[in-house]
């Protein structure tokens, strides 16, 4: 087979968990000219609304209608009055123009005329009323005084004040909620609704750290935010919408604007880089369970001191088949990052607290046809972290810093892509080997939405096929 026979590797199809997010943002997004997601929304109008819901709609779009009219437009200063252009008026043949009343002009020259026989020219006296004194239209000042410190922060004070905009409330709108004498807010300060919504929140920003980067930057972690809040706000507003056609008339919008975002926020951000605390965690019991050799009865520190040095030279432990030649003591290794400790710290991360589990409630990220490179490499290096505190041949605890393991992610997710660029078909198998329980999920998930679908389909059917018997019924009583 020549050089020129080879066929390349095929190009990447999938865009990862980046591309998947920023789709979804794309898509949650309001086109320009129109009202944005995170303003006050319309109601929606049913396609076929029934007689008994003609009053119904009409009082969701009288609501809606006195909600939209409430928001103020911005408070802007008055506009200045535009300024008259100067007009040439000619006076004789030696000027050229002087200004009209009560209009300054350029020159002061332009006062000065000929007065008299002399050669000397004289400033005209001009003769004008004493003009009133203006008042001082400037707000005074006062002394600043002391006030004693309360626990509240002055973002959360200034989030419950008053927004000029937003000063009546519509009967959609969330509850503000009330801040307590002591200590920080807490979820349950808030409505049922606005719970809801920053749980979806919280688990679309830790999401992006666990696919896109473990250690993102400051800059990256506000990207995170509004695109976490931005797709659970448009969950929350399809939420609503379904209330609303079910009758619902005071259904409440439980997406996050204005103060309600302001205290929020602190909630969301928290659960972004906790999430490296939950991967730490199980990386340490999945070592035990997946390093046996390091925890043998008989094993003494200096023995595990050396094991772990095997482990970690060249990042030996991700790999699956490992073989120290007897004689040479050369170490051959193949099957890079499928480990069987791999796949357990995924499985556990996301997918091990049942139904809510983070892998559960978006199992489309962790799909090997979605390339979730961040995934496989946060297990790696949380496993890394996991050994190093064995290298000393005893348990040294240590801090899952940023500043000492940012590096060996960004190596181990390197290497990840170099493999996938390189040998496709081996990047292949590795992502259906560590991700089955991902696919497994969103099989499980769509069969059980197709389910439903044909449950309400004949359902559907059944009520047709009723309505249609009851107008066969009525005809035949109307013959008789």
């Amino acid at each position: 087979m020549t050089v020129s026979s080879i066929q390349p590797n095929p190009p990447r199809t999938s865009s990862g968990p980046r591309g998947w997010f920023a789709r979804k943002t794309a898509a949650a997004t309001t086109p320009a000219g129109t009202t944005p997601a995170a303003t006050t929304p319309a109601a929606p109008t049913p396609a076929a609304p029934t007689p008994a819901a003609t009053t119904a709609t009409a009082t969701i779009a009288t609501a809606t209608t006195s909600t939209a009219t409430t928001v103020s437009p911005p408070l802007l200063s008055k506009p200045a009055p535009p300024k008259k252009p100067s007009k040439r008026v000619p006076v004789n043949a030696h000027d050229d123009f002087v200004p009209e009343d009560n209009e300054e002009g350029d020159d002061d020259d332009s006062q000065v005329q000929y007065q008299g026989s002399s050669t000397r020219t004289r400033r005209l006296k001009t003769y004008s009323k004493k003009r009133a004194p203006k008042e001082d239209s400037r707000v005074k000042t006062e002394k600043a005084t002391k006030r004693a410190r309360t626990s509240t922060s002055v973002e959360v004070q200034n989030a419950l004040e008053v927004d000029p905009q937003n000063h009546i409330l519509s009967i959609h709108n969330p509850p503000v909620p009330t801040l307590p004498k002591s200590g920080s807010l807490k979820l349950k300060d808030f409505c049922e609704e606005l719970r809801d919504t920053i749980q979806e929140a919280k688990i679309l920003y830790r999401l992006q750290f666990a696919t896109i980067d473990l250690y993102a930057a400051d800059n990256v972690k506000a990207d995170f935010m509004t695109t976490a809040v931005l797709l659970a706000n448009r969950s929350a507003h399809a939420r609503w919408e379904k209330r609303i056609e079910r009758g619902d008339l005071r259904a409440i919008n439980g997406t996050l604007q204005g103060t309600n975002l302001t205290l929020a926020q602190p909630l969301i951000a928290h659960y972004g880089p906790w999430f490296r605390t939950i991967i730490k965690t199980v990386a340490q019991n999945v070592v035990k369970q997946c390093y046996p050799e390091l925890f043998a009865l008989n094993m003494t520190p200096i023995q595990r001191q050396h094991e772990v040095a095997r482990l970690l030279d060249e990042n030996t432990y991700i790999y699956a088949d490992v073989f120290i030649h007897p004689s040479s003591g050369k170490v051959k290794r193949r099957l890079p990052f499928q480990h069987p400790a791999i796949r357990e710290v995924i499985v556990r991360a996301w997918f091990a607290s049942g139904k809510e589990g983070d892998g559960f409630v978006f199992p489309e990220l962790f799909l090997p046809s979605r390339e979730p490179d961040g995934v496989i490499a946060a297990a790696a290096v949380s496993l890394l972290f996991a050994l190093k505190q064995y290298e000393t041949g005893r348990f040294e605890p240590s801090e899952f810093s940023t500043s000492v393991y940012r590096p060996s992610y960004a190596s181990l997710a390197w290497n990840l892509d170099w493999l996938k660029r390189k040998y496709t078909e081996e990047y292949k198998e590795l992502l259906a080997h560590l991700l089955a329980v991902a696919v497994k999920t969103h099989q499980e998930q769509e069969a059980q939405q197709a389910a439903a679908i044909s449950e309400r389909r004949e359902e559907d059917e059944g009520h047709l096929l009723f309505l249609h018997m009851s107008d066969d019924e009525d005809n035949e009583d109307d013959s008789t």
